[in-house]
């Protein structure tokens, strides 16, 4: 036998199989060992001459990764590099035979790289909501430059509050349904997109509360390759959910902007890195929560007036912060409250002895929440309303900006920053009574905006 050639061992190996399995004079076990070894000829198609020789080395001529090292004139630590990919490949390859997919070949594949050029995207643009701050550089990055006042108005996401009811986790800033208020949110500014999720089996899975609906998937490169290929390829950012995300963030919403096959890695946006970072397609492949999103086609907007769509935005902020989101998780262990209830949520965390607020979660929902209610009170003020109801709606806007000062106080007493001290008593009065005077000041913007709609509706029937 050939040691060299890859097809006399694998020769060998069938055909010693066979003898054994005639001695044996069993056809069942005769296929079986057949099919294994074709199995195994096909995937190692998938690595490169480097890789696949490394392999035949290690596992077929059984010499050590020190003895490979000098063969190929590297360093141990080059070969175990090479092993452990070749490993992964194999395991990925395994999954496509497996799933009826075709073959790919390392050594023969044409290795492709795209990178879109973003526009560019100032601190001033940015804001805290990322899912919001992503869309927008997408958008811009495709000619479409809107107001953040206009994005976080019109998503609705300047009037969303939502509290765990563990503690003071972060995770509710994350807890909507990401699908549905992707797709309208983009449909409202006139776009259809396509999106690509799904949760991985027998893996921890971060914001289950958001993710509980997605399907189950496999940590297969295949699955998430071709849809940032398509995007960039015609240079559209793919919005993506990082759970990889620079310190002090856990997680946070991203823009894939470019691919490399050879290098076998995407190029990424950080919010905690200017200069965007670099992601490998295992990372991709094993995320477990995986969301991606690419905007196909500009669509038609809905022919509404302006006014029209203010009093529909408007009548979202009211009733959000009465009734609350309607998303609800069926993960019975999970439960937010949301709306102006989220106030006396976060209240009760910080005056319930029994209760341990978590300080670094404080920091991330404070300076959220603060941008978030001054970008209310900004979008207010470009409503088109006039005469009274517009009057109110600006005084709904000042309202905002006195939460605001109340919530900035939070903020400062605690920044988002890593931090596992545990609040004392005192600054656990304080930001409880800080935050009900917020609260005060935003149910009284609520109610500016429950007048300002009931006196438009009785100006516009009067007119009628």
């Amino acid at each position: 036998m050939d040691w060299e050639n890859l097809e006399s061992i694998l020769y060998h190996l069938t055909r010693t199989t066979s003898m054994a399995a005639d001695k044996e004079n069993n056809p069942e076990e005769l296929l079986l060992r057949k099919e294994l070894y074709e199995t195994i000829h096909i995937l190692l198609h998938c690595l490169n001459r480097k890789e696949r020789g490394m392999f035949e080395a290690h596992f077929f001529r059984q010499l050590s990764p020190n003895e490979i090292a000098a063969m190929y004139h590297t360093t141990t630590g080059s070969v175990h590099t090479y092993l452990h990919r070749s490993r992964r490949k194999l395991r990925q390859a395994h999954v496509r035979v497996v799933l009826g997919f075709p073959p790919e070949k390392g050594g023969a594949e044409i290795m492709h790289a795209k990178k879109v050029l973003l526009s560019e995207w100032p601190v001033t643009s940015a804001v805290l909501t990322t899912f919001i701050d992503r869309i927008g550089h997408m958008l811009a990055t495709m000619g479409d430059q809107r107001m953040m006042s206009e994005l976080m108005g019109v998503s609705g996401f300047a009037f969303r509050f939502k509290i765990s009811d563990k503690t003071t986790y972060a995770d509710g800033i994350y807890i909507f349904d990401w699908r549905h208020t992707l797709s309208t949110f983009m449909e409202e500014l006139g776009y259809k997109v396509s999106i690509l999720c799904g949760q991985l089996s027998q893996a921890a899975i971060p914001l289950l509360a958001a993710a509980e609906r997605f399907p189950v998937v496999l940590p297969i490169e295949e699955a998430v390759l071709p849809f940032i290929r398509k995007y960039v390829d015609t240079g559209k950012p793919v919005l993506y959910f990082d759970t990889l995300a620079t310190s002090p963030h856990v997680h946070e919403w991203t823009l894939i902007y470019g691919y490399d096959d050879n290098k076998r890695e995407v190029y990424v946006t950080d919010i905690m890195q200017p200069e965007g970072k670099t992601l490998s397609y295992e990372d991709l492949a094993e995320n477990p929560l995986r969301f991606l999103a690419g905007i196909d086609e500009k669509n038609e907007v809905k022919k509404e007036s302006k006014v029209g769509r203010a009093i529909r935005q408007l009548r979202f902020a009211v009733s959000y912060a009465r009734s609350g989101c309607d998303y609800r998780p069926m993960t019975v262990y999970l439960s937010y409250t949301s709306g102006l209830s989220a106030y006396d949520r976060w209240i009760g965390h910080m005056n319930n002895p029994s209760v341990f607020p978590n300080r670094y979660g404080m920091g991330q929902l404070s300076a959220v929440y603060v941008e978030a209610k001054q970008y209310a009170a900004k979008f207010l003020k470009t409503v088109p309303l006039t005469g009274e109801a517009m009057r109110l709606v600006l005084l709904a806007s000042e309202a905002y900006l006195q939460a605001v000062e109340q919530l900035e106080m939070v903020s400062r007493k605690l920044p988002f920053l890593r931090n596992s001290t545990l609040l004392s008593p005192e600054t656990r009065k304080e930001c409880a009574e800080l935050l009900q005077k917020a609260k005060e000041f935003e149910t009284a913007a609520i109610g500016y905006l429950e007048n300002a709609l009931s006196t438009w509706n009785r100006e516009e029937n009067i007119n009628e």
